[in-house]
């Protein structure tokens, strides 16, 4: 896709108006700083979240309203792009969000309602229907397929986390062929660093979780610009971390893996490390600030306003919970402002 499309003009325009009312870090430091959460809903009424606030139920009422914000968000998107179907990249992985979600709660048999997402392509109670009757004709191809074998999988290994490692290589695996169907470069190339990033995060988990190899091949994800043997052969060195950092020495990597790893080694989390990626992911999205034409901007507008939202349900939940700014601000993610 050229970077020279014209048609998006408009579309840019658009969002350039939009990324200057993004939550810059002032903003973001005067609800990490209120007092209550009461007082963080009061700075958000004087944002573009102002609606989605005024129509909130209670105080408690908040994730309805982040949920209502992202469901507009990409509403508009679709209204002002030239062509909506490649906004549906972005949000694919809401639909399988959701259907990891109800798989494993139909054969748990739990109720997940409340961590449903509704900006996908696929509505969610639609979507709910189509697992509780297992009728998967009304979804696309390869999310059919995806649950289908993610079903087939769990029956033969009766282990849950098997719907997990099936969906998660779909919907890569989808990504990474939709962009290169719609020829986005910008999209290719953030779909690989993101299974890169998740790749390195699923290396330290298993670590933790001391399991085999098996396991591990099992939880990696194709398609990365790192080929998934580099993490089998440093899953089996006696010291992994190490051989992690030693190996990514001079790759792109570096940075972020000689400090998310040493904050892993000590803590055995990768609460950090994910950070970081995310910061990583972020900064990479920044750089279709540089583009005048395409779909970039937009799709780098999606990606802003997710993290947003992330930043604002952590503050939230720090509140409600009396957690000291210093340590809600240690969870943070960058922001695209």
């Amino acid at each position: 896709m050229s970077k020279d499309d014209t048609r998006y003009t408009y579309a840019v325009s658009r969002i350039r108006a939009l990324e200057n009312r993004l939550l810059d870090r002032n903003r973001i430091e005067s609800m990490l700083e209120a007092k209550t959460h009461q007082d963080v809903l009061k700075i958000l009424s004087e944002t573009d979240y102002a609606e989605v606030i005024s129509e909130m139920r209670d105080d408690y009422d908040y994730e309805r309203a982040l949920a209502t914000e992202r469901q507009n968000i990409v509403a508009m998107l679709k209204k002002i792009s030239p062509e909506p179907d490649i906004i549906n990249l972005l949000i694919l992985r809401y639909d399988f969000h959701n259907l990891k979600v109800l798989l494993k709660a139909k054969y748990l048999e739990e109720s997940a309602d409340h961590l449903l997402v509704d900006a996908g392509s696929v509505d969610s109670s639609e979507m709910k229907k189509i697992i509780e009757e297992e009728n998967f004709r009304e979804l696309p191809p390869f999310m059919r397929a995806a649950a289908e074998s993610a079903m087939q999988e769990f029956h033969e290994s009766e282990d849950p986390q098997i719907i997990s490692f099936i969906l998660d290589k779909q919907l890569y695996e989808s990504l990474v062929a939709l962009a290169k169907e719609h020829q986005s470069d910008f999209l290719t190339r953030y779909f690989r660093v993101q299974i890169d990033l998740t790749n390195i995060s699923a290396f330290l988990r298993v670590k933790n979780l001391n399991k085999d190899r098996n396991f591990m091949e099992n939880v990696l994800l194709d398609h990365g610009s790192i080929e998934k043997q580099v993490f089998i052969q440093l899953f089996m060195e006696p010291e992994p971390a190490d051989a992690l950092i030693a190996k990514f020495l001079n790759s792109d990597y570096a940075s972020i893996i000689e400090t998310g790893v040493k904050e892993w080694t000590e803590s055995h989390s990768t609460t950090y490390f994910e950070k970081l990626a995310d910061n990583y992911l972020l900064n990479y999205a920044k750089t279709a600030k540089m583009i005048v034409f395409g779909v970039e901007p937009l799709l780098a507008y999606l990606l802003a306003k997710e993290i947003e939202i992330r930043i604002i349900r952590m503050i939230m939940v720090g509140k409600l919970n009396d957690i000291p700014p210093e340590e809600i601000r240690e969870r943070l993610r960058d922001v695209y402002a």
